[in-house]
């Protein structure tokens, strides 16, 4: 029979008398020791953090507004954050406090909040449900986790929500960094004085993007980096190119594929209209489209003359 792997459970020192303690020791894959949390009962590293809240410490939390000012520190230290309330019975008031109270708190917590609600009715059964989820959290997911939310299309603008994950960074300045640096390779592998010299950025918000994206890089490495990047939009640095010759900039892989496909489809348009008898010369070949044509109305008081003339002929 395969050995289970050892997984540690944290419990706070508050819970070290609690019967679902004496409980979890029934499970021998589980690795239990006490300690101090910060936030939540039980704890699995950062990844799963658990409030337990029995039915009368519910109540008296949602009167003093404990309950709260416990579910943010929670929702932000763990990933998979957790309340767990035992023998809390539906319909019922708890110690004076009435049951739409307790079950707006609880829609408050759901919703508000975004922490998911676990009920128990007996402390076994709390020790069954912690036991589960650790279970369920080490194992690995056969489904295919999904990222939810926004999804931008198009190179620049998924430059722009990538950029826009940096710590200080919002609209105004994720646009500022593209511009300056012309891809998100170029802007996490720039130093922070050029990222300080960024126009609203400054060095307080540089030294917290080098210290998310991490260490820096050499300066070599940078510059090649820069110099081959598929995606670099900026302009060329002034007298970089021959006098005389046009400013070049890279496109992208869907803005050349684009500019292809307008070719190519130019081609029908022009044979349609050599099929309907218009002479090639009279065919605007760069769109493939016949000239357009307008009327004017011709003489001041006598019968309406319609003067239909092609664009670039005169009328007179």
């Amino acid at each position: 029979m395969p050995v289970e792997p050892i997984t540690t459970l944290v419990v706070d020192q508050h819970e070290r008398a609690s019967p679902v303690l004496a409980s979890l020791t029934r499970y021998s894959w589980l690795s239990i020791r006490t300690a101090v949390l910060r936030s939540g009962d039980y704890a699995i590293r950062q990844i799963l953090g658990i409030e337990r809240k029995t039915g009368e410490d519910f109540a008296r939390s949602v009167v003093d507004g404990r309950l709260f000012r416990q579910m943010g520190p929670l929702r932000r230290r763990y990933r998979r954050p957790l309340l767990l309330v035992e023998a809390l019975a539906d319909g019922s008031d708890v110690l004076g406090v009435p049951w739409p109270a307790l079950r707006g708190a609880l829609v408050s917590v759901s919703v508000a909040f975004g922490v998911p609600i676990l009920r128990s009715a007996s402390p076994e059964e709390t020790a069954e449900l912690i036991a589960t989820a650790a279970r369920q959290l080490r194992e690995p997911v056969s489904i295919p986790y999904v990222r939810p939310g926004y999804r931008p299309k198009g190179w620049r603008r998924r430059a722009l929500y990538i950029l826009q994950r940096l710590p200080g960074v919002g609209p105004w300045r994720a646009a500022a960094l593209l511009a300056a640096f012309g891809s998100v390779e170029a802007a996490a592998g720039a130093d922070a004085a050029a990222l300080a010299r960024v126009p609203g950025v400054g060095p307080a918000i540089a030294t917290s993007i080098r210290e998310a994206v991490g260490p820096e890089q050499p300066a070599e490495l940078r510059v090649a980096r820069l110099e081959y990047s598929p995606y670099q939009t900026a302009r060329a640095p002034r007298g970089s190119r021959a006098p005389g010759s046009p400013p070049t900039r890279c496109r992208s892989p869907q803005a050349a594929g684009g500019a292809a496909r307008s070719r190519q489809g130019a081609q029908p348009a022009l044979r349609g209209h050599l099929r309907r008898g218009l002479p090639r010369e009279q065919v605007d070949l760069s769109r493939g489209q016949a000239p357009r044509t307008h009327e004017r109305r011709s003489g001041a008081r006598g019968p309406a003359v319609l003067a239909r003339t092609r664009l670039g002929v005169s009328l007179s």
